[in-house]
């Protein structure tokens, strides 16, 4: 049985180890390595979203000395400021995952 995270309470959901084949258990469970398919259309969530994420990403270089990003946080965080208008904080997102991961390719939304 493989464990999936449902990004409304982030508790942990059961799921069958075949659910991977495009049968999920509902619309806002997502597999660690399924892209963000549930992207909230509420700016004060989409907020929330990218705060949670930056701390997260903080907590990790804070306790492994580095980013231990699995979930692939840091991909959404520039296109999470786009969703909400604010290119500033968008353009700081981007500066920062170039600067900060310079080998990685990033996600096609980020190139955008």
């Amino acid at each position: 049985m493989r464990v999936a995270r449902s990004v409304a309470d982030d508790e942990p959901v059961a799921s069958p180890k075949g659910a991977a084949s495009g049968k999920l258990a509902g619309p806002l469970i997502r597999f660690a390595s399924a892209p963000m398919s549930d992207i909230p259309d509420d700016p004060k969530k989409i907020r929330e979203r990218i705060r949670r994420y930056e701390r997260g990403l903080q907590k990790e270089k804070q306790t492994f000395g580095s980013y231990n990003d699995g979930a692939g946080k840091r991909y959404f965080i520039g296109p999470l400021y786009l969703l909400l208008g604010d290119l500033e904080g968008a353009l700081k997102a981007f500066q920062w995952f170039d600067k900060t991961f310079p080998d990685d390719t990033g996600e096609a939304g980020q190139k955008v």
